[in-house]
């Protein structure tokens, strides 16, 4: 009787221990998916995070860091979750996957500035420089597309950057999602009547993730409450 109550006990500790894991959260700002108000971080990704969590009961902090950072703890650190993640090939065993956010984002090659033509296929733009977030879709995309970093790839920390390196010349141009390039039109007033979209990369579908190291109850748990969720208002 003790063997068993002290095995009952230990079962409902371990529990206890997976329920109150916190968790870390990692994104980048990515408009319109990820905004950020001073110190809050908000867009509709974000909701759709913390509607899981708190339906999980799991806690959580979030953290808003450059792509590359968010994308190397998923890939390295337990209990970490990152959300914005497209899922791909390459990536499909790296991560476990809770459920897609978004889809149908198509990423492109953009021409920034009244003069700036696109080439009209992938071939032709491989002789042109070509800006994209480190880690992110649109850089894995083009390597897929046999682009090469160092050669027609430029690497930067945020969209931001890379729109900035079009605009001043320092890259031909812009691989980025549809809804991004059109969120910072707004933000750079440059890009309204002066964009020119090119040939597609990818259609993208934006996921929440886990780390491969996290718990698979964890997972279980936000699995189901992103699926009510899901079900109550559809996302896509």
């Amino acid at each position: 009787m003790r063997l068993v109550a002290l095995i009952a006990f230990l079962s409902l500790f371990s529990a206890g221990a997976v329920a109150d894991e916190k968790l870390t959260v990692v994104t980048d700002l990515w408009p319109p998916y990820v905004t950020q108000d001073g110190s809050k971080i908000g867009g509709p990704s974000t909701k759709i995070v913390r509607q899981v969590l708190d339906r999980s009961n799991i806690p959580y902090e979030i953290q808003l860091v450059p792509w590359a950072r968010a994308y190397e703890t998923a890939l390295t650190k337990e209990n970490v979750l990152i959300y914005n993640l497209v899922r791909t090939e390459d990536r499909e065993n790296r991560f476990k996957w809770v459920g897609e956010m978004h889809a149908n984002d198509p990423t492109h090659i953009f021409g920034i500035g009244i003069y700036k033509q696109v080439p009209a296929d992938l071939n032709a733009a491989k002789k042109h420089m070509i800006a994209a977030v480190r880690n992110s879709m649109s850089a894995e995309a083009l390597q897929n597309h046999g682009f090469k970093v160092g050669v027609n790839i430029v690497l930067t920390e945020d969209d931001t950057s890379a729109i900035r390196l079009a605009e001043m010349g320092r890259t031909d141009f812009v691989a980025t999602s549809q809804k991004t390039i059109e969120a910072y039109i707004g933000r750079f007033p440059f890009l309204d009547g002066s964009l020119e979209k090119g040939p597609n990369l990818l259609d993208s579908r934006l996921f929440l993730a886990a780390s491969k190291m996290t718990d698979n109850k964890i997972i279980n748990k936000l699995k189901t409450a992103f699926k009510a969720i899901s079900e109550e208002s559809p996302t896509n």
